[in-house]
C-alpha cells in the first residue's frame, strides 16, 4: 500500500514539473520563435567583435613589448650618452687647462722675448758707457795725481783725529770663509801698501786692507762662500766713528767685476757701499759705531770678479 502511494506521489510531482514546463514553454517559445535569428546574428557579432578585440589586444600586446623593448634600447643608448657626456666634460677640462696653460706660456715667452731685447739693449747702453768711461779713466790717469781727491783723501792720511786707531792696528777676532777668504788667502791679512794706487793714481801712507782674487792651484777660488768675504774686528763699544776710503786697484781699473763694501755691526747692516767697479772713483765714507762690540767688514760680489778692492786711510775714532 505504502509502495503504491510513493509511486502516485511521485506521478503527481511527474506531472506538475511536466505542466510547469510546458506554461514555460507556452510562454518562451513564441518569443524564441520570433528572435531566435537575431540571438543567433548578434551572437555571432559579439563572437566577432569577441575574436577582433582579442587580435588587437594580441597586436597592442605585442606593440607594448616591441615598445618595452625600444624603451630599454634607448635607455641604453641614454646610459652610453651620459657616459660619453661626463667623457667630453672631462676631455674639456683637460682641454681648458691645457689651453690655460698655453696662454701662460705665450704670455711668459712674450714677456721673456721682451726681456730679451731690453736686455739687448742695456747690454748695448752698458758697452757704449764701459767705453766713455775707460775714456775718461784713461784721461784721468794722464792728469795730474794731485787733484781735489787727493787733498782731502791726504787730510785723513796726514791729519788723522787725535787717539784714531788705524784699520791694521785692531784686533782681528775672525774671518769667513777660513779658508781661501779674499781678505786673508794664507791666514795674514792682505795689505794695501803704501806704494799701491788707486784707479784715480792715488797712494796711501796709512796703507790698508784689501780682497781679491784667490787662487790654488790655478783655480780661482774667490767666488767660494757665495762671494762673500769677511774678517771681523773687536771694537768692544769703545768708539764713535769708523772712516776710510773705499777704493778700486790701479790694475783693475778697467774691471767689469762688481763688488759692495757691507759694514755690519754686531750683525746689523750699518752701512752698504755703492757698487765698486771699472770707472767708479774711489770715495769716503764716515760709518756710527757708538755701542758696537763687534764690527764685520764683508766683500759681497753679485758676480765671479777677480778685481782687488780695498778699505785705505781707514781708522777708528774712540769716544
Amino acid at each position: 500500500m505504502q509502495n503504491k502511494t510513493g509511486s502516485k506521489d511521485a506521478r503527481h510531482r511527474k506531472s506538475r514539473i511536466l505542466i510547469m514546463m510546458l506554461m514555460l514553454a507556452a510562454i518562451f517559445v513564441p518569443v524564441t520563435a520570433c528572435t531566435g535569428q537575431e540571438y543567433r546574428d548578434r551572437y555571432n557579432e559579439l563572437v566577432d567583435e569577441h575574436n577582433d578585440l582579442q587580435g588587437l589586444a594580441i597586436s597592442l600586446l605585442e606593440q607594448y613589448e616591441n615598445l618595452q623593448q625600444t624603451m630599454g634600447s634607448l635607455q641604453h643608448e641614454k646610459d652610453m650618452l651620459a657616459v660619453q657626456l661626463d667623457e667630453f666634460r672631462e676631455r674639456n677640462a683637460e682641454l681648458q687647462e691645457e689651453a690655460a696653460l698655453v696662454s701662460d706660456y705665450l704670455y711668459m715667452r712674450e714677456q721673456y722675448e721682451t726681456i730679451q731685447l731690453e736686455k739687448a739693449e742695456l747690454t748695448a747702453s752698458i758697452e757704449t758707457y764701459r767705453a766713455t768711461i775707460e775714456e775718461l779713466i784713461q784721461m784721468q790717469a794722464e792728469e795730474d795725481n794731485d787733484n781735489e781727491f787727493a787733498n782731502m783723501a791726504s787730510e785723513i792720511i796726514f791729519e788723522p783725529v787725535e787717539g784714531a786707531i788705524n784699520i791694521l792696528d785692531m784686533p782681528l777676532i775672525s774671518f769667513l770663509p777660513d779658508v781661501y777668504n779674499s781678505w786673508m788667502p794664507e791666514g795674514e791679512m792682505r795689505i794695501w801698501n803704501e806704494n799701491r794706487q788707486d784707479n784715480a793714481g792715488n797712494v796711501y801712507e796709512a796703507r790698508g786692507i784689501l780682497a781679491g782674487h784667490t787662487r790654488i792651484s790655478g783655480i780661482d777660488t774667490s767666488a767660494n762662500h757665495g762671494n762673500r768675504h769677511s774678517v771681523t774686528y773687536l771694537l768692544n763699544s769703545e768708539f764713535s766713528r769708523f772712516t776710510g776710503i773705499i777704493a778700486l786697484c790701479w790694475e783693475n781699473r778697467n774691471s767689469r767685476a762688481n763688488y759692495r763694501i757691507i759694514f755690519f755691526g754686531d750683525d746689523e747692516i750699518i752701512y752698504e757701499s755703492p757698487m765698486v767697479t771699472g770707472g767708479v772713483l774711489p770715495f769716503l765714507f764716515d760709518v756710527d759705531v757708538t755701542g758696537i762690540y763687534e764690527l764685520r767688514v764683508e766683500r759681497r760680489s753679485p758676480d765671479r770678479g777677480a778685481a782687488v778692492v780695498g778699505i785705505v786711510n781707514a781708522f777708528f775714532v774712540p769716544k
